[in-house]
């Protein structure tokens, strides 16, 4: 079998997800890559408030499309982001 298992592939898939998402964030915050922590959360820096949290659903609803904003609103960190956007494409 080429390229690794189908765990390996899983996992190095959920890691360039995650990497995906924390970029989005990342430049939608105008912040760097590297303070896109998961416990980053809304109002935890001063960038990130309400219209900054709409700004982040609408840049990341460009990449993943199945995103919907009734559940967007439950978000309040980078953790839940990825798990939100993890679960829709799960399906």
């Amino acid at each position: 079998m080429h390229g690794g298992s189908l765990s390996q592939k899983n996992e190095m898939n959920k890691k360039v997800l995650e990497r995906e998402i924390t970029e989005i964030i990342a430049k939608t915050l105008k912040i760097n890559n590297s303070k896109v922590k998961k416990n980053l959360s809304i109002g935890s820096i001063q960038q990130w408030d309400s219209l900054m949290h709409l700004n982040i659903f609408f840049s990341l609803k460009k990449k993943f499309k199945k995103l919907k904003l009734d559940k967007a609103a439950e978000v309040k960190s980078v953790d839940d982001w990825i798990k939100l956007i993890k679960n829709e494409y799960n399906d």
